[in-house]
């Protein structure tokens, strides 16, 4: 007898959720799988595959693009051996993750033109809200390390020549308590092509004059919707009012200003959307969707009671 539509559907997402097991779960060491935030990890690496490669690819619908990392984690759960029994506490569980990761420290550069008049923003993916680049720290990587690696993530252009560690805006969200660090990197070309290295997560670069960033209580209402800026801007202002006062000159452009260090290069999206062997997925191979692998530092990992059982 024939499969309907509905059980060919079913069929092709337990085919994708077990190969998703196989390359994000079933072969990493317990000890990066030991507590719920780093299961979590995880399934957000899964999801970000599931969505670039196996979801983009389905010509048939059969595999649907799931509207968020909850939708999919408690889709995860339900059809994933190793996760079944706790489908129960998947909702919790991911609402657990976003709180934790809401609190994790961000580090970014805020780009400035040589003639020190316009700054580099972004949008998301799917959003209109401009802001600097900026990301989350990975294992082991310093504050500066991240920002540099953030940018060229980003918008392609490395800045590692322009950025001065004793040079940053930085500010602690009263809610959240997350602390952001934006360096400033003063002498980037306007004329850079500037392009995304990571898939589906940043929507529009753009030059933006800085006599029109909003500033805190200033009262005006900006020409942009901007996101995570109103902090930095006062000292943004002030930073480059010293650097014209000093008689500042922009540094000598690299000859090649979109590549970085071998150590710190991006992992794009395999060639020919072509994913890695299941039996032999590394921390490496798991940024292999052409998205930032999340790996975050020692200081930020969680207390025995949050032990994935």
């Amino acid at each position: 007898m024939a499969e309907s539509a509905a059980e060919q559907a079913s069929s092709a997402l337990d085919d994708a959720f077990e190969d998703l097991e196989a390359r994000f779960l079933l072969n990493l060491p317990r000890s990066q799988l030991e507590t719920i935030h780093r299961l979590f990890f995880q399934i957000e690496q899964a999801y970000w595959f599931y969505e670039d490669f196996l979801a983009d690819a389905s010509e048939d619908g059969s595999l649907p693009h799931f509207g968020s990392l909850d939708a999919f984690a408690e889709e995860m759960f339900k059809r994933c051996k190793l996760l079944r029994k706790h489908k129960q506490r998947a909702s919790a569980l991911a609402k657990d993750f976003r709180a934790y990761i809401s609190r994790i420290p961000v580090y970014g550069v805020i780009l400035v033109n040589k003639t020190l008049t316009k700054c580099l923003m972004v949008t998301p993916y799917k959003g209109n809200s401009w802001t600097f680049p900026k990301g989350k720290v990975n294992e082991g990587e310093s504050e500066m390390a991240c920002a540099i690696r953030e940018v060229y993530e980003e918008v392609g252009y490395s800045c590692a020549h322009l950025t001065r560690e004793d040079l940053f805006i930085e500010w602690t969200d009263k809610k959240t308590g997350k602390r952001t660090r934006l360096y400033v990197a003063a002498g980037a070309p306007e004329d850079f092509e500037f392009k995304p290295r990571v898939r589906k997560e940043i929507g529009d670069i753009k030059w933006h004059p800085l006599e029109l960033l909003p500033a805190n209580n200033d009262g005006q209402k900006p020409e942009y919707k901007y996101h995570g800026v109103r902090p930095a801007t006062r000292t943004l202002l002030q930073i480059v009012a010293k650097l014209k006062a000093d008689g500042w000159k922009p540094a000598p452009e690299p000859k090649d200003a979109s590549a970085v260090d071998a150590a710190e290069e991006p992992i794009d999206a395999p060639a020919n959307d072509a994913a890695p062997n299941a039996a032999s997925v590394s921390s490496a191979d798991i940024a292999d969707a052409g998205r930032r692998s999340r790996w975050f530092a020692t200081p930020f990992r969680v207390d025995v009671q949050n032990a994935w059982p």
